[in-house]
């Protein structure tokens, strides 16, 4: 007899790709061009379990000529919930600008960013400076933000008992170097460093994390990627920003729309480790006890916690993550097609994830568990990719994976453990 929750998770996959297939078609921007600006406008829809269905529009005015990385440009979208009598009005405002043409292809740009949605809001500004490198191939950005979110409406919040009231404020410092080749070669580094001074409504804490990764290509569809992470935290941090050992923290959630609101995707895929958004360490076997320790959090059951083979709280983290690409015959076959071909690819690969763990002395958590230890998994995967870019030149694109770890490994309990574990991932694991 066929499982009934399995039917109903089958069927919701099969309506997320469905959705995903469609939306740049039906959301297509209408372009409007004169002799100074482009400007492209288009429906907007989504669906949370708060707002029921959000209806709207988004657009964007640019530079003719330069639509994808022109110096000036605004990227805006409205939308609005439709669940009468509670209808609910939610907005994003993107501004760039160019402050300085230092050299040929060298800018210094400036940035203003503001949105209110899904109950949370952020408003901000920034500068940000990008440059070729001696090799025409590398590429150095540096960004550095100012901001202050704040999270006003917590139904839409999956995990809305880990958010602290009022505002913070953050500075945001990065940088990324990208080395693009070819299929052979191609690599990153970057840094990103979140410091709060604590001069509004939460203390002050900082959080620092490091990438890089690489590319070995050795065929057009055999290759392998590596990817090592490196991230600290403050003790003091709230929980939002604490590190995750298997997917984006509960701060990086807010990145996607597919997780920032509650019933976009079914909340039981997120409490029962099934749903996997990219980010941290990315151990990404580890996505079920990470989610068994988010939900005693919530439930504020310590004790519960305790008995969980994994501290919670969590200083700083190692990790090195790696995929083996191999040929395939469905991705041969979608590529064979003129158009379709471009815009799509379907990978297989085989993966391991290795992380070191280091909890905080101050946990009060840490007497049960061992302060530094081991975690490791392995497990085969698949990744769709769709890539179409609309009439503003924005990669209107996507990367779902699924992820099947059938094996894990963690010094605390000295066990070796073989079980299928399915995930299903949002984003790539490696940018390049």
């Amino acid at each position: 007899m066929v499982d009934r929750s399995n039917l109903m998770l089958l069927r919701h996959s099969i309506i997320l790709i469905g959705l995903l297939l469609i939306f740049p078609v039906i959301t297509r921007a209408q372009l409007i061009e004169t002799e100074n600006f482009e400007f492209g406008l288009s429906p907007d829809i989504w669906y949370n379990s708060v707002d029921r269905l959000q209806v709207g529009v988004m657009g964007g005015m640019r530079e003719p000529g330069r639509i994808q990385e022109g110096p000036h440009h605004v990227d805006f979208g409205v939308l609005l919930g439709t669940r009468y009598p509670d209808i609910t009005l939610h907005y994003r405002l993107n501004y760039q600008f160019n402050i300085l043409e230092l050299a040929e292809f060298e800018v210094l740009s400036g940035n203003i960013r503001t949105y209110r949605r899904d109950g949370f809001q952020q408003h901000g500004a920034g500068i940000s400076w990008s440059r070729p490198a001696d090799d025409a191939r590398k590429v150095w950005t540096v960004n550095a933000r100012f901001y202050a979110h704040e999270l006003y409406d917590d139904h839409y919040q999956l995990y809305d008992h880990l958010w602290s009231e009022g505002w913070t404020d953050m500075i945001r410092l990065s940088a990324r170097l990208t080395d693009w080749r070819d299929f052979h070669r191609n690599s990153s580094i970057s840094v990103d460093a979140r410091i709060s001074p604590g001069t509004l409504d939460t203390d002050g804490f900082a959080r620092i994390e490091g990438t890089g990764q690489h590319r070995f290509g050795f065929t057009q569809s055999i290759g392998l990627n590596a990817r090592a992470y490196a991230g600290w935290v403050s003790a003091d941090a709230p929980s939002p920003y604490h590190l995750s050992f298997a997917g984006a923290s509960v701060i990086d959630l807010q990145d996607s729309r597919f997780t920032r609101a509650r019933g976009t995707l079914p909340p039981s895929w997120s409490e029962g480790g099934f749903l996997h958004k990219t980010g941290g360490a990315n151990l990404r076997g580890f996505m079920q006890r990470e989610a068994e320790h988010r939900s005693a959090l919530i439930q504020g059951n310590i004790a519960e916690s305790q008995e969980l083979p994994l501290a919670p709280v969590t200083e700083s983290i190692v990790a090195l993550n790696s995929e083996l690409d191999f040929p395939n015959p469905l991705n041969k076959w979608l590529r064979s097609f003129p158009v379709v071909g471009e815009f799509i690819k379907f990978s297989s690969y085989l993966f391991n994830d290795t992380g070191v763990i280091f909890t905080s002395e101050e946990n009060p958590l840490s007497d049960a568990f061992d302060s530094t230890f081991w975690l490791m998994n392995a497990g085969a995967g698949f990744e769709l990719s769709l890539n179409i870019p609309d009439y503003l030149g924005r990669k209107r694109g996507f990367q779902l994976r699924f992820d099947l770890p059938f094996w894990i490994y963690d010094s605390n309990i000295n066990e070796s453990q073989f079980e299928l574990r399915p995930i299903l991932g949002l984003g790539s694991i490696y940018n390049f």
